[in-house]
């Protein structure tokens, strides 16, 4: 009798979902936080189908690349894994493929070198491919340490996505021997990310110009060179640029440009530096409307400058009649005006772009060339050491 009171008294066996999940344990908190591993500890080659890692196998093994598709992967509170010389975990672009990362603030998730912390460009690190029809992936609370292993540039990072509105929340990466994150292609970060942190690794980041608005708020100091490369190309949405204490490194020249008539407006937080490569510039409204919206303050001017402190290392910044209405206050733009494509540092042409509080200095052209539209020069202007005058127009040449 005494033994069988007793045994009614055992609580239940688990019930897991097909997820791993332990849905007996309290049906009224998240199932999450009772994650089962469905798989053993180790993990190496293509994986495919719905899987789990948790606490219950730590800590987890990353033997070689592990190509994950055709399904979820869902790491737990908690999970440590372990990765490798060389390996990685890539969500392949075969198929629809997912990736959860449920860490908590208590239990995040963490992985990192099977040397231990430390290493840099030990493995090669997270990469996300664009699997079409997949769900978005969301990582919650993680650290990627010690990845930036490989042999392509731009996949040389601690963190590698093509896929679109990723989610972060508190993600850490650290250690990378390249950048810490790259936006490629499609990737882009969702509009509830928050928290992203590089630290420790080669450079900051890598995004298309498209992307880089959706980067979230966080801290990406800290690093050999902090700075996020941009290639060039089209920003053909409107964006947000903030300063983020680092530097933009335009790679290419860059176009802000509306597509089949519609506005696109580039905006720069107060104290963003752009700091362009050789004879690279900055062009609004060349083929679409489009505005440039640089207004910083007394304290946090905005920089326009290049990559090497000469003059006329970089075009300028030009801006032309498809301008929507474009403002720069509180600035400075120094060391541009190659001598093509712009007249100035600083080139409007049929544009209507208002400027004020600008310090303008050490260009090898025109410091601002004006031609036609309705601009408008504030009052308080400074200009200084620009070889062919401060203002110039079609008046003026030859």
């Amino acid at each position: 009798m005494f033994l069988l009171l007793y045994l009614a008294c055992l609580p239940p066996d688990p019930i897991l979902d097909d997820t791993g999940a332990d849905t007996a344990a309290n049906q009224d908190s998240d199932p999450d936080t009772y994650l089962v591993s469905t798989t053993g500890s180790d993990h190496c080659g293509p994986v495919e189908g719905d899987e789990v890692w948790a606490v219950d196998m730590n800590p987890h093994h990353l033997s070689c690349v592990v190509t994950f598709s055709n399904g979820t992967l869902t790491l737990g509170p908690g999970v440590v894994v372990e990765a490798a010389l060389d390996s990685g975990l890539f969500i392949s672009e075969a198929s629809p493929a997912t990736l959860r990362v449920l860490g908590t603030q208590e239990s995040p998730v963490s992985i990192l070198p099977d040397t231990g912390e430390g290493a840099t460009g030990h493995w090669q690190g997270l990469l996300f491919f664009n699997s079409e029809d997949a769900s978005p992936s969301d990582l919650r609370w993680l650290t990627v340490d010690g990845a930036g292993s490989g042999d392509g540039i731009h996949r040389v990072a601690g963190l590698f996505n093509e896929s679109p509105e990723l989610r972060v929340e508190e993600v850490q990466i650290t250690r990378s021997a390249g950048y810490g994150f790259v936006l490629s292609l499609e990737g882009s970060f969702s509009p509830d990310s928050s928290g992203l942190h590089v630290t420790e690794s080669a450079v900051s980041a890598f995004a298309e110009v498209w992307a880089t608005g959706t980067i979230p708020d966080g801290d990406l100091t800290g690093n050999e060179i902090d700075a996020i490369d941009l290639p060039g190309g089209q920003v053909k949405e409107s964006a947000r640029w903030d300063a983020k204490n680092v530097d933009y490194r335009l790679l290419n020249d860059t176009y802000v440009d509306g597509i089949d008539g519609e506005p696109v407006t580039l905006t720069l937080g107060p104290g963003t530096t752009l700091q362009f490569g050789d004879s690279r510039g900055l062009y609004v409204g060349y083929s679409g409307p489009a505005a440039l919206i640089a207004v910083g303050t007394e304290k946090a001017p905005l920089l326009f400058r290049g990559e090497r402190k000469i003059a006329g290392s970089w075009a300028g910044v030009g801006i032309r009649s498809n301008d929507s209405g474009s403002r720069l206050e509180h600035f400075e733009l120094s060391h541009g005006g190659t001598s093509f494509p712009l007249d100035g540092a600083l080139h409007l042409q049929e544009a209507a772009t208002s400027v004020d509080q600008g310090y303008i200095h050490d260009n090898a052209e025109c410091g601002i060339w004006l031609d036609g539209g309705t601009s408008e020069l504030g009052p308080n202007m400074v200009y200084e050491e620009n070889d062919e005058g401060d203002l110039c127009g079609p008046e003026d040449e030859d």
